[in-house]
């Protein structure tokens, strides 16, 4: 399954090309042309309301989690983080530095299995309720009793819109299990109706050069049939700091949550991130964004009309050129 690219800024514009002589019948055949073939059908997004994640390995044999907190604490405009690999006694010293910026408290979930290695959630509680909360216990972990992915139902305070949001580690050592685990999360997805944001290390191993065919087949059990959809970043880079560039954390998209214009990026792009800082060096946050406003069908719509305004410029341009050159 192709990933969802997000472009919020690019748009399609038509070369202007200035010409001279009686080319007027030409060109009108030339846009008409354009206007039916497609000229005027790429949507633009627009910046509305928008939902902020970020999903983070925090490493759980770090000692000190306070390097950790920091990092958390650096990021501003975030309203939903998946820690994967938090120790239990690090939740409330991660969302309090959730609150740093913020303007606003943070609650923590943070999951039952995993041992030392947790997977954990951190959401702003004025701008999302939690409606409830699970680990998918029966449905991915498998008989040895391992890390469940853990999934969290929020509903948004300002609009009422729903949305569940998945947190995974899935195996990194054992491939067969991870595949399984791939193949049961897919199969879990599949059932959901609410929009499903998931985030997580995934250890899917794709090659920052060459990953289309350079990666885990893990990817292809999760994302097969098009459940949930890789929200490919614009600028790939290793999410771990490993001497082979792969990105082992991912953001995935489900259900409704494809409509939202989903884009992201991986973050601290520079190399001093992997080297500089004692005990934050391990993985790379990942961050998406969501406009959960977005409409497609209008966006069009004011993509087409933006075109045509642009269009008859251009004719009323060529109408003066042609007055200019006749005899």
């Amino acid at each position: 399954m192709s990933p969802v690219r997000g472009h919020p800024t690019s748009r399609f514009r038509p070369q202007r090309r200035r010409l001279g002589g009686p080319l007027w019948p030409a060109l009108a055949a030339t846009v008409a042309y354009g206007l039916v073939c497609g000229w005027l059908l790429s949507p633009t997004p627009t910046s509305a309301e928008t939902l902020t994640v970020i999903g983070w390995n925090a490493d759980a044999d770090a000692r000190d989690p306070e390097p950790l907190a920091e990092l958390i604490a650096e990021a501003q405009n975030t309203d939903l983080w998946g820690v994967t690999e938090a120790r239990k006694g690090w939740a409330d010293r991660f969302a309090a530095a959730a609150e740093v910026g913020e303007d606003a408290p943070f609650e923590a979930i943070i999951g039952s299995t995993g041992g030392n290695k947790r997977s954990l959630v951190l959401y702003n509680n004025d701008y999302l309720e939690e409606v409830s909360t699970r680990e998918l216990t029966t449905e991915v972990a498998d008989e040895t009793g391992g890390r469940a992915p853990l999934v969290a139902h929020f509903r948004i305070r300002s609009t009422g819109a729903e949305f569940l949001f998945l947190v995974s580690h899935l195996s990194a050592s054992n491939a067969p299990r991870r595949h399984q685990q791939a193949r049961r999360l897919k199969s879990w997805a599949s059932r959901q109706t609410l929009p499903l944001v998931a985030v997580g290390r995934y250890n899917f191993a794709w090659r920052v050069n060459g990953g289309a065919k350079e990666h885990d087949f893990g990817y292809e059990h999760l994302t097969a049939g098009g459940h949930l959809q890789w929200v490919r970043p614009a600028v790939l880079l290793s999410t771990r700091c490993d001497p082979v560039a792969r990105i082992q954390d991912f953001v995935f998209a489900g259900g409704d949550a494809l409509q939202w214009n989903p884009v992201s990026e991986i973050l601290y792009p520079e190399d001093e991130f992997c080297t500089k800082k004692p005990n934050r060096q391990e993985h790379r946050p990942v961050q998406a964004f969501f406009d959960l406003a977005y409409d497609a069908e209008e966006e069009r719509t004011n993509e087409i009309l933006e075109r045509i305004d642009r269009l008859e410029e251009d004719l009323k341009a060529l109408r003066e050129l042609v007055t200019e050159t006749e005899p």
